[in-house]
């Protein structure tokens, strides 16, 4: 029988995976996507040594993307990743409430 982190893992992808060295550090970035019952949902991860953290990306392939992007491109280390995707989450929200006064407005 099967753990439930076997089977977790079987139904997780890397999409995309990237390296950065900065000062000394390397990082390793990747998206995941995990498939289950409700529908696929987004992922990020960061290593760095023996330190890792991941956060969800909702269940958008065009909005996980682009938090990847902009955290590859930022240098996000591990200890930093909830914090980000939170400001990301918020802002998004702020996105969307002005898009739907402006549309009813």
């Amino acid at each position: 029988m099967k753990s439930n982190q076997e089977m977790a893992a079987e139904d997780t992808m890397v999409l995309v995976e990237d390296v950065v060295r900065f000062g000394g550090m390397h990082l390793l970035y990747s998206l995941e996507v995990r498939r289950g019952d409700a529908g696929n949902s987004f992922a990020i991860r960061i290593s760095k040594g023996d330190e890792t953290a991941v956060a969800g990306a909702g269940s958008s392939l065009d909005y996980a993307m682009e938090c990847y992007r902009r955290i590859v491109r930022g240098i996000v280390t591990p200890c930093t990743l909830e914090d980000v995707m939170s400001d990301f989450e918020s802002l998004r929200k702020k996105l969307r409430k002005n898009l739907y006064k402006k549309a009813f407005m």
